[in-house]
């Protein structure tokens, strides 16, 4: 499957590496990484556009991300699908794009892509609670353990389910 996946996220430009090698699908996935590829999929797959250009998207710490991945954090934010407070609303001042994503923020991201912000529960303890127990109940994600470190790959796969 995760072939496959990877396949379709090329044909998507979900990720521009040419090969499976160079997709790196069993390395761990940072912030900006996903930023880039959540917000190409929202835009390009989805057809999503940008909910308010002029959002205080401005992370104090974008410019320790790879330059290539910077306009990707501030679309990801005004798309309303990361780098928010659980409200899913306010922007964080902080991004941190070179932190590892676990499964209860990706489950989070892809959620807000898919949804909106139709399972944010405003509780700064249980954030990605409602987030993760949707997507497992559509069968997009079938282990919801928040701690999880999340792979390039499993991301890919994720994705690809969607769109079956």
């Amino acid at each position: 499957v995760q072939e496959k996946a990877y396949e379709w996220a090329l044909s998507e430009w979900i990720t521009t590496l040419e090969t499976i090698q160079e997709a790196r699908l069993d390395t761990r996935i940072t912030r900006a990484e996903l930023a880039k590829m959540l917000s190409v999929y929202a835009t390009d797959v989805l057809g999503k556009t940008v909910i308010s250009s002029d959002k205080e998207c401005n992370f104090i710490d974008k410019d320790q991300a790879n330059k290539e991945t910077i306009p990707y954090i501030q679309q990801a934010c005004q798309l309303g699908i990361m780098g928010l407070e659980s409200d899913g609303k306010t922007p964080l001042l902080k991004f941190n794009p070179n932190w590892y994503v676990t499964r209860a923020e990706f489950g989070t991201v892809l959620s807000r892509t898919l949804y909106g912000n139709q399972y944010d529960n405003n509780n700064n303890t249980k954030w990605r609670e409602w987030h993760l127990n949707n997507l497992q109940q559509q069968n997009i994600i079938s282990v919801i353990t928040p701690t999880l470190q999340e792979r390039r790959g499993w991301v890919m796969t994720m994705l690809y389910k969607t769109e079956q």
